[in-house]
């Protein structure tokens, strides 16, 4: 029996990440806009906070780097996505998936 319980803990501590990257996709679908970039996130954060803990040996300073490395690729995706505002909507017929606007032709 307790290799059951080591077997379904270990399962449910490996995939932790990739419920809350779904969790969190969850709740982008519930806001309107589909966030695609999830796993971009969860890489980025992941690698940051490696390297500060090899680095540093200190977990609060870990987690924080993780915390703002995502910030940093969110804010590095919005800024792409602000150099053509409304061109993927209006000019190449996008859908709010992308924009969170409706398409003009669904008007």
């Amino acid at each position: 029996m307790n290799w059951l319980h080591e077997w379904t803990f270990s399962g449910l501590r490996l995939s932790l990440p990739l419920i809350f990257a779904a969790f969190g996709g969850l709740l982008s679908e519930r806001s309107g806009v589909a966030n695609i970039a999830l796993e971009a996130y969860l890489l980025a954060s992941s690698f940051a906070a490696a390297a500060t803990m090899s680095l540093s040996h200190s977990i609060p300073l870990s987690v924080g780097a993780g915390l703002f490395m995502s910030a940093l690729v969110g804010g590095f995706f919005c800024f792409l996505h602000s150099l053509c505002p409304g061109r993927s909507n209006y000019s190449w017929y996008g859908d709010q998936y992308f924009n969170g606007k409706p398409s003009p032709r669904f008007l």
